[in-house]
């Protein structure tokens, strides 16, 4: 018995690395635009805090946060494959990797601390962020990805 239970235990951590190994694909400077121009998107970080952030043709960001109760202005940008969102008032933001999971579900990663460090496209590991959908339209964010 206590080697059937070893056997399954070892499945289990195989299938969790080959998830977190999966190959990530980056989505290009048009296709972030295209993806998000105009869109409210929901969302939730890794804690579990919920946020909704809304990107206007203009280049402007309208964002809220459940954790903190903040409400923040600020302006997006795509640069060098890497979707900026930089506010106003907090010296917070970035810009993200943004990897298409399902058809209505996008995983952001953490990429560079401003628009310049991204314009350099320094070699890092981009480290994941939050995970949002298009609020207009139903998420797919619990589809299993397609790679």
């Amino acid at each position: 018995m206590r080697r059937k239970i070893f056997a399954l235990g070892l499945l289990l951590l195989a299938g969790a690395a080959t998830a977190q190994d999966r190959t990530v694909t980056w989505m290009g400077n048009e296709e972030i635009k295209a993806a998000f121009t105009g869109v409210t998107i929901n969302g939730i970080y890794g804690d579990g805090a919920t946020f909704t952030e809304s990107y206007a043709p203009d280049g402007r960001i309208s964002y809220r946060d459940t954790r903190a109760a903040l409400a923040l202005t600020g302006r997006w940008s795509v640069i060098n494959r890497s979707f900026c969102t930089l506010y106003d008032t907090l010296i917070t933001g970035g810009c993200f990797r943004v990897s298409r999971h399902s058809n209505n579900c996008f995983e952001f990663y953490f990429f560079s601390n401003s628009e310049s460090e991204a314009a350099l496209d320094l070699p890092t590991r981009p480290s994941w962020t939050a995970r949002g959908w298009d609020k207009a339209r139903a998420s797919t964010c619990d589809e299993k990805p397609a790679v």
